[in-house]
C-alpha cells in the first residue's frame, strides 16, 4: 500500500469529494483507509448503563485508497507515488517534484 499512517491526502470521489484529511489508520487487506473526519455516518446508540448515557454519535468509515490521492508535503500538490532503489532501501518520492515523501513520527518514550 502506497500509502502511510498520517499521511495527508485529499479525496478524489464521492460526498467528501475534495477534502483533505489524515491517514488515522490501514486496512491493508481490504485495500481501505480511515481519514480522520471524512466519510462520516451517525450511529444511534441505546442507554447502556446508568453511569453511560445514549445518543447521537459521528463515527467515520474507511474510504477505499482508489478515492485518495496523496499531497506531497514539499510541493502541496496531489500526485501519485513513485519508488526509487531497490531491496530495504526503497524511499517513496512525489512524482511531481521529485523529492522523498518522508513523515516525520514521534517516537515512543518507554516509561
Amino acid at each position: 500500500m502506497k500509502l502511510h499512517k498520517n499521511d495527508t491526502i485529499k479525496v478524489l470521489s464521492g460526498d467528501d469529494k475534495g477534502r483533505t484529511g489524515k491517514v488515522t489508520r490501514l486496512y491493508p487487506k481490504e485495500n481501505k483507509v480511515l481519514v480522520d473526519g471524512l466519510n462520516t455516518y451517525k450511529k444511534h446508540l441505546k442507554n447502556q448503563s446508568d453511569q453511560d448515557s445514549g445518543g447521537v454519535v459521528t463515527l467515520s468509515r474507511p474510504l477505499h485508497v482508489s478515492k485518495l490521492q496523496l499531497i506531497c508535503p514539499q510541493c502541496h500538490k496531489p500526485t501519485r507515488v513513485t519508488y526509487s532503489g531497490t531491496g530495504s532501501s526503497k524511499v517513496r518520492l512525489c512524482s511531481k517534484c521529485h523529492k522523498p515523501l518522508t513523515i516525520t513520527t514521534p517516537k515512543k518514550t518507554k516509561k
